[in-house]
């Protein structure tokens, strides 16, 4: 079997997941991160994940070790996360000249996003050469193949499904209804920016249903331009006593709060494969998300394993919520499950499947 590199755009858990289950399955890889660090996700905390690994280290902006592995190495398959970086495409130059077998990794892009005509136009013909070279195309779930599938048209068989992995040994907790119709506890996490997120949006409408009676307490975990907005906004509607802003939270932090939760809201305005929904689902939770939270809409049944909703409908929101709040837990312990069984039938083996197709 062919050694794999994997240039990957930084450390994040749910992708040193899935670079544990490849090592462990006997494939030879190894992982060039290409940031250390991302300024929106900091994460600072590492789980007990091994395999080999190796930080870029950048001089006149090329890792010249990681540059020369891609012109002299045999044998060897590099999968590579992105096209975002000059270094990245460097590489795809070096790999097409030398006639290197290449996959790319890809979360969900944005084909419709506007961009000044000549820059689109080289834009389009730098991703002809780089994806009409590439052996394979791997992208986060049907939304993701789709996507992908608008933007290069010619080999649509060579674009393959692969969304993120989810640790089920880790995220394994199961809520305790138990105390719903006294206690309800709702979680949302993700970068606090509006136009994205739409926590906004959540607020709004538990604010009407705080206006009818209902108690809850709505957790938010995450950092981001919005936060003095949405801290005014709580105060504007009265909701100091029910909604608390979390700031950021490492992946344990995330974990026990998943823990303490009942209902997972995601009303994202724009959101292709969020992950996030993914560890709700195998945490068991109750997960209420948009119509435009792509990894929701593919995996969650509407009222079986979970709870769809349309798109910055504020109030449509609330009488969805209201609706789950007059529950009883054994209806809502039903959901939950259901959510918990989809999750197991996407473990991490599917993944795994595909890598040694491809390789």
């Amino acid at each position: 079997m062919n050694k794999l590199i994997f240039i990957s755009v930084h450390p994040i858990h749910y992708n040193d997941f899935l670079f544990h289950e490849i090592d462990k399955s006997g494939i030879d890889i190894t992982v060039y991160y290409a940031n250390k660090v991302l300024h929106n996700y900091p994460w600072k905390t590492k789980l007990n994940y091994t395999f080999p690994y190796k930080d870029c280290h950048y001089t006149l902006g090329i890792d010249w070790e990681l540059l020369g592995k891609a012109v002299f190495s045999r044998n060897t398959t590099f999968m590579i996360a992105g096209w975002d970086s000059f270094f990245k495409n460097i590489l795809f130059l070096a790999f097409i000249i030398f006639r290197k077998r290449y996959i790319i990794t890809s979360d969900t892009v944005k084909p419709h996003l506007k961009r000044h005509w000549l820059k689109g136009a080289v834009r389009k013909l730098w991703l002809d050469i780089i994806l009409g070279n590439a052996y394979k195309i791997l992208t986060t779930g049907d939304v993701g193949v789709r996507a992908m599938a608008s933007i290069y048209k010619k080999e649509t068989d060579k674009i393959i499904n692969f969304p993120f992995t989810t640790d089920l040994n880790y995220f394994n907790t199961v809520p305790d209804f138990s105390n719903f119709k006294d206690e309800k506890i709702i979680f949302s996490s993700g970068r606090l920016l509006n136009s994205h997120k739409g926590h906004d949006v959540a607020i709004k409408a538990l604010s009407l249903l705080k206006n009818k009676g209902y108690n809850f307490k709505y957790l938010i975990a995450g950092t981001g331009p919005d936060e003095e907005m949405l801290k005014n906004l709580i105060k504007e509607l009265d909701m100091e006593s029910c909604v608390t802003l979390l700031g950021w939270q490492e992946i344990s932090g995330v974990k026990e709060l998943y823990s303490k939760t009942h209902i997972f809201l995601h009303p994202a305005h724009f959101d292709p494969f969020p992950n996030a929904v993914l560890e709700a689902m195998a945490s068991s939770l109750i997960v209420v998300a948009s119509d435009k939270s792509g990894s929701a809409v593919e995996r969650v049944t509407d009222k079986v394993s979970g709870f769809i909703f349309k798109d910055n409908d504020i109030d449509g929101l609330a009488v969805l919520l209201a609706e789950i709040f007059d529950l009883d837990a054994s209806a809502l312990a039903e959901i939950s499950s259901a959510a918990n069984q989809v999750s197991k039938k996407w473990d991490v083996s599917y993944n795994l499947k595909i890598v040694k197709e491809v390789l």
